[in-house]
């Protein structure tokens, strides 16, 4: 027992021997690459090592801490990945121990100069804080760089067709490089893709006012100018139903209702007063509308011109009540024109025939069809309704019938056209719920 003891107590020395020396010959081959390779450049790390040095980025999307329509600012949480290429960062794993990739501090090596082209804040390069950033160097001359960070940059929305709007932004990668070397093609410039390291949607978490994805990327030309960029793009499609419950609805039963001030009687005196609400309601509602979208007039969003017209309708509305109650109040000794006399018994008729005698009318004809009316007997029928009508012209209409019967057809009018109008709003503003989700490409890459 005793030697048996012995010999495993020997063996558990020698392989603790063997991994402490395992671990400090890492230690020392990759302090020699430290001092070697990295530390001892043949000229200056600033210098470029290479007239066309090809840089590749790649950008994760994690979160969306905030959009600002209103001020154009996109504000989100992402993961930035930059692969360059070094030839003087090369050396021979087998010489050196094996080892294919030590960290190291970002000021030790050349860096290139990135920078956020769309930044809201100044402009400067992203890689500023080289002192407390490691990079991954491999025995290839590869240098991994990924920076984590919060990104904020200017977005152009297009509130057209709030609140059933969809925004593009982007998130704009350019190397400083570039502006001194003029770019024939894509092919020439020294910025390409690489493929993300994480799949944005396994990390991206939900926004109660937004829903957000990112789009393929692509490198383009920068406006009026010879510099390309990396592009990401992010597609925000806004979460509708609290604007369209606390705004949309509530202005469509203001117009349905507003119509009604027509059904009150003109002796209940109330009327204006309630058409002069309602014109002010639609004045409240657009200035919420105001204060929730951007001040652009291109595009104009479609909710403002409903608003307005809305807002006109109403005001219409108004005139047309205090008409008809200043007609009301007239005396029966002024007179009547003809057109209102005949307008207000055509709108009786109107009144009588759709809402009471529609049912009797129907029956009476089929009775007719039934005993073979002759055409004689309709022309005559005719004659006399014409002549009773004359002599119905002829005889005194007061203004209170005058004024109901224009409250009918300001009525009938006003909910027709407002109904027309909110049909046609949503029809319109429809049209781009819709938006092609099977559509990964931004316009701006297409």
């Amino acid at each position: 027992m005793d030697i048996n003891s012995g010999c495993v107590f020997v063996l558990i020395i020698l392989c603790f021997d063997t991994s402490y020396c395992e671990q400090n010959a890492k230690r020392y081959y990759a302090y020699k690459i430290q001092t070697e390779i990295i530390e001892n450049y043949s000229y200056k790390p600033s210098i470029n090592p290479d007239l066309k040095s090809d840089i590749d980025v790649s950008f994760t999307l994690c979160t969306l801490n905030d959009f600002d329509e209103i001020r154009g600012n996109l504000e989100t949480v992402g993961i930035l990945y930059v692969l360059w290429n070094d030839a003087r960062l090369v050396w021979n794993a087998t010489y050196y121990g094996g080892i294919e990739y030590i960290p190291c501090h970002l000021r030790d090596v050349w860096k290139p100069d990135v920078a956020l082209l769309n930044s809201m804040e100044k402009f400067e390069l992203i890689n500023r804080n080289i002192e407390k950033t490691t990079v991954w160097v491999t025995n290839t001359g590869h240098v991994h760089y990924a920076l984590g960070s919060v990104f904020k940059t200017s977005c152009d929305p297009n509130p057209s067709h709030f609140p059933f709007d969809t925004h593009e932004c982007y998130i704009i990668i350019v190397l400083l490089n570039e502006i001194f070397f003029t770019r024939q093609n894509e092919s020439d410039n020294n910025i390409r893709l690489h493929a993300p390291l994480i799949n944005a949607s396994d990390i991206q978490d939900e926004d109660g006012k937004w829903e957000y994805r990112s789009l393929p990327a692509c490198i383009r030309p920068i406006e009026n100018t010879s510099v390309y960029g990396a592009i990401f793009p992010v597609r925000l499609t806004r979460r509708s139903l609290f604007v369209v419950v606390n705004i949309v609805i509530p202005i469509i039963l203001l117009g349905h209702l507003n119509v009604c001030v027509f059904l009150i009687p003109v002796q209940a005196g109330e009327r204006i007063s309630l058409a002069i609400t309602m014109l002010l309601s639609y004045t409240v509602f657009l200035t919420l509308v105001s204060s929730s979208i951007p001040e652009t007039s291109n595009p104009m969003p479609l909710i403002c011109l409903f608003l307005i017209f809305k807002l006109s309708f109403s005001a219409g509305i108004v005139v047309c009540v205090v008409l008809v109650t200043r007609f009301a109040h007239r005396d029966d000794d002024i007179p009547m024109s003809k057109f209102a006399r005949v307008f207000t018994l055509r709108m009786e008729n109107f009144n009588e025939n759709v809402c009471l005698g529609n049912i009797y009318n129907t029956a009476r004809k089929r009775t007719d069809s039934v005993l073979g009316s002759t055409h004689s007997k309709n022309i005559s029928k005719r004659s006399r309704d014409e002549k009773d009508e004359n002599d119905q012209i002829e005889t005194s209409v007061s203004w209170i019938r005058m004024s109901r019967a224009f409250d009918r057809a300001f009525f009938w009018f006003f909910l027709i056209v407002i109904t027309i109008e909110t049909v046609a709003f949503f029809v319109i503003l429809m049209r781009n719920v819709g938006v092609d989700e099977s559509n990964d490409v931004a316009d701006i890459c297409q």
